[in-house]
This record gives structure tokens, C-alpha cells and sequence, in this order.
């Protein structure tokens, strides 16, 4: 017997399973507290299309946590 049949089926279920689960439900974040134009900026520069996936996150948590206005640089 293929000793990976039982991982994917096991997997299989796993994923089965899941899908009977309620969608989750995300807080909805004021998008700028300060006024726009005393907010600090962050510049990101991402030359690469793979580049804005790598530092995603951080641009993110800035604009929502910190309040802070972010600009991409392409």
C-alpha cells in the first residue's frame, strides 16, 4: 500500500470538514483617524510585482493600525 494514500485522505477529510465551517467575519477599522494631511507617510517602493506581495503586511498593518499613509512606488 502507497504509505501517502492514508496522508492525502486524511488531508481529504480535514478539508471536507472545513467547509461546513461559517465564513469568519473581519472588523471593519476607521481608515484614518488623524486628518490625511498630518498623518505620517510610509513610501513603499516595490520595483518588482513581487515585491508588494513581500511587504504587504507591513503596509497594511501601517494604514490600519497606525494610521499612517501609505504610498506605493511601483
Amino acid at each position: 500500500m502507497n504509505p501517502f494514500r492514508k496522508f492525502v485522505s486524511e488531508h481529504e477529510r480535514l478539508f471536507q470538514s472545513g467547509k461546513k465551517l461559517p465564513p469568519g467575519r473581519l472588523q471593519k477599522f476607521p481608515r484614518h483617524r488623524k486628518a490625511p494631511e498630518r498623518a505620517p507617510k510610509a513610501l513603499i517602493f516595490s520595483p518588482h510585482p513581487d515585491d508588494e506581495c513581500i511587504v504587504g503586511g507591513l503596509a497594511l498593518r501601517l494604514l490600519r493600525e497606525a494610521q499612517w499613509n501609505v504610498i506605493n512606488i511601483a
